[in-house]
């Protein structure tokens, strides 16, 4: 259920994306109470794109997720910006992150829809 979608541009090399997806996936399982099994991480490296009319490293991320619990946010974004810029290598202050709960109608999987 849970959706994380992340466009930076910067670009990782390619044989840390596995663990840089999975760490993601460890997070959001962590602090969602969700079953990794359910979990989807979907990075967009090297971007076209900029912040405050600068290419220096920044991301834009999306969390999506049923239920999303509005008191949360703030610990998941510190949470994200952290391993954001750990694994990388962008500036907490250089990342936006979209937080939204679709209705359960709104969300399918597997030929259905969760409501």
């Amino acid at each position: 259920m849970p959706l994380l979608k992340i466009q930076t541009n910067q670009m990782p090399a390619e044989e840390r994306v596995d663990a840089i997806l999975q760490r993601w996936t460890s997070l959001l399982s962590r602090e969602l109470e969700k079953s990794e099994s359910f979990i989807m991480v979907a990075l967009e490296e090297n971007a076209n794109m900029a912040f405050g009319g600068t290419r220096e490293p920044l991301a834009y991320a999306e969390l999506k997720s049923l239920g999303l619990p509005a008191d949360r946010t703030s610990a998941l974004s510190a949470a994200l910006c952290e391993h954001i810029a750990e694994d990388l290598g962008v500036e907490m202050n250089r990342v936006y992150i979209e937080f939204s709960a679709p209705e359960r109608s709104h969300w399918g999987w597997n030929g259905k829809t969760f409501g």
